[in-house]
């Protein structure tokens, strides 16, 4: 009992230092970006940076009542407790490999949208397709649940709480599941080979002289900002 209350202790006063860090860490990368503060605040750093802080707010205040009190206050803030958990997206940035591998990300960010784009008009129609199909029977009682059926199968997921019982409706099941394959497929290949680039070039693989006989020296993890540039 007396180890457990030890570790308790000591993981409270881990909670109070790194909420306090947290806290400190944003306001000082506000204050001192200088004109590229906006720019900072709504990148997508910047916004992870500001939740972990926001979230470290209530965290402090619970644990110092703890400390000044001698006890432990049920806290009122149990729904944020989940997003502690966002304070490792800060420890990965400072990784060079997940650095280079946003990189190539947000290289492909209009193609990533585009196929988003594309799987949630494959969704809705074969969805609704297949509602008409069944005929608002097995369990498809309206186009929502249809297209819930057809995001399971297009993930190749395959819950099997609904099944199509139609020859209609499996035609369109097997559509939706040759059509699941190719959409991850192709994503992932393209994935694939822009990720390949970036640590190539990052490696130094790729020095080759340009026409002026000048080479272009690899990226560096630091050499990029927020949106990659």
């Amino acid at each position: 009992v007396k180890a457990v209350r030890w570790a308790a202790h000591w993981s409270a006063v881990l909670e109070v230092v790194s909420s306090i860090f947290f806290i400190l860490e944003y306001l000082v990368r506000v204050l001192g970006y200088g004109p590229r503060r906006r720019k900072y605040i709504v990148s997508c750093l910047g916004i992870v940076d500001l939740i972990v802080a926001l979230i470290a707010i209530p965290t402090l205040i619970e644990k110092l009542l703890n400390f000044w009190h001698k006890g432990h206050i049920n806290s009122v803030f149990h729904f944020l407790e989940c997003l502690r958990m966002m304070r490792l997206l800060k420890i990965l940035q400072y990784i060079r490999e997940v650095q280079l591998l946003s990189f190539a990300l947000r290289k492909d960010m209009r193609f990533i949208v585009v196929w988003l784009f594309g799987i949630f008009v494959v969704v809705l129609l074969l969805g609704s397709c297949l509602y008409a199909a069944e005929g608002g029977q097995n369990l498809m009682d309206s186009i929502p649940v249809a297209m819930w059926w057809a995001t399971v199968t297009i993930c190749t997921v395959g819950y099997g709480d609904i099944v199509p019982a139609t020859v209609l409706g499996k035609f369109f099941a097997a559509l939706v599941m040759l059509i699941g394959y190719g959409l991850i497929a192709v994503p992932t290949l393209i994935g694939t080979v822009q990720t390949h680039k970036a640590f190539s070039q990052a490696s130094g693989q790729s020095q080759e002289p340009a026409e002026d006989g000048l080479v272009l020296l690899p990226p560096r993890a630091g050499d990029f900002d927020e949106k990659g540039h």
